[in-house]
């Protein structure tokens, strides 16, 4: 205990400079925790509003369906399917059946070919964010309706009230006709759906392309996405999968996660130059501390010390400075991130923004082990690993010392 305690009493030899040194700790970890938790928080925002809005977590189709979306890829509607899938997932989760279909959709004045989907009004309006992106007029309910994108009335010429004559090809390759009335259009923040998609009910959708009791997709949406693996491990074992594929959103939409890896990596060098800055700061500090203390580990020596405890001593007085800009850091930024988890971060602007396209506009840092202890603990183990010099250093400076040698 001796070293310890005599490495406690040097650290406040130098107040100034230890707290300076702390301090820089402190607040690299405070910053650390803050910006991982918000870019977390922010993976988890971007996921479930990309998810959220129509594809979901998992997707049950045929094994064809994902390289060929066609109408003929059917699943069958069964309602013990449902029936399972809520037995093995639990009473949570939440289903979307969908067809889908590509058909030409003519106003008075021109024509468009969209994708048309049928869903079950209640059932999608619960699924997710695509009820709360309707920017005029309504949701769908039955009958013969429609719900177009932003960009697609724009380019038909129509709006709210007014009619559209669909035209396609049926599951049995019969011709789909129908008239629909425009009641509701919708503004989402992908372009691709603003401009080329259109929902009608699934009862419609049936009746208009003779597809009585087929489905393409049953979509999923779960509490959680960090629950994806293991209801998809689940569902695998539970269902008869032999003509049916359980795809995850990784399969669904797979630039979602190279965007987010790639925004990881650029994140990655801003927080190892962070890091790199706070050790050679420590090491500075240690560096200076063993340099002027030349006489002192002289006199240590002199009184029986061993040069390897010299270099505990350093190193202890070390760990004591890591030690405590880490506890205090963690203080600091779990206090942070708690009270902007209740109340969040908005910027100017986008409360705008976020209303366009059914989001939060106020950003949320995660609070987990991972986001609360990744950064201060590279900073400790960067700091600790700083010591190694000032350590040889300090073994080195009391036999110069005996030679009279500066």
């Amino acid at each position: 205990m001796r070293i310890e305690r005599l490495a406690w009493r040097n650290l406040w030899r130098h107040k100034k400079r230890s707290w300076l040194t702390i301090s820089a700790m402190v607040f690299c970890n405070t910053l650390l925790i803050f910006l991982i938790g918000l870019q977390v928080g922010n993976y988890r925002m971007m996921i479930d509003n990309t998810l959220g809005v129509l594809i979901g977590h998992l997707q049950i189709q045929t094994p064809a369906y994902l390289d060929a979306p066609k109408l003929r890829e059917s699943i069958g509607k069964s309602d013990d399917l449902i029936n399972d899938i809520r037995a093995i997932l639990g009473s949570e989760v939440k289903l979307a059946p969908r067809l889908a279909a590509g058909a030409l959709l003519n106003s008075e004045s021109r024509s468009f070919g969209a994708q048309i989907l049928g869903v079950e009004p209640a059932l999608e309006a619960e699924f997710g964010l695509f009820a709360g992106t309707i920017s005029r007029g309504r949701w769908l309910n039955t009958g013969t309706e429609i719900v177009i994108g932003e960009t697609l009335a724009k380019n038909l010429q129509v709006s709210v009230g007014d009619e559209l004559t669909l035209l396609g090809s049926g599951y049995d390759g019969s011709f789909a006709a129908n008239v629909l009335t425009v009641v509701g259009i919708f503004q989402t923040s992908m372009a691709d759906m603003n401009r080329g998609l259109a929902l009608i009910p699934l009862e419609e959708f049936e009746f208009t392309f003779t597809a009585k009791d087929q489905l393409n997709v049953i979509a999923i949406a779960l509490p959680h996405f960090a629950e994806t693996d293991s209801a998809k491990e689940r569902l695998s074992r539970g269902l008869d999968a032999k003509n049916l594929a359980i795809r995850d959103w990784d399969e669904l939409v797979p630039g979602l996660r190279q965007a987010i890896l790639s925004d990881v990596i650029s994140a990655f060098f801003i927080y190892a130059v962070l890091v790199v800055v706070i050790v050679f700061s420590v090491l500075n500090t240690q560096l200076m501390a063993v340099l002027e203390r030349r006489r002192e580990f002289g006199t240590l020596l002199a009184l029986g010390i061993a040069p390897s405890q010299l270099g505990r001593l350093v190193f202890t007085e070390t760990v004591f400075l890591g030690l405590l800009g880490l506890i205090i850091g963690l203080g600091g930024g779990l206090a942070l991130n708690y009270y902007l988890s209740l109340y969040g971060l908005a910027f100017e602007g986008m409360e705008e923004m976020a209303s366009k396209f059914n989001m939060s506009a106020r950003m949320y840092p995660e609070i987990s082990w991972f986001t609360t202890l990744s950064g201060p603990s590279l900073v400790f183990v960067g700091a600790v690993l700083a010591s190694i010099w000032p350590v040889l250093k300090a073994r080195a400076l009391p036999l110069l010392a005996g030679r009279g040698s500066t």
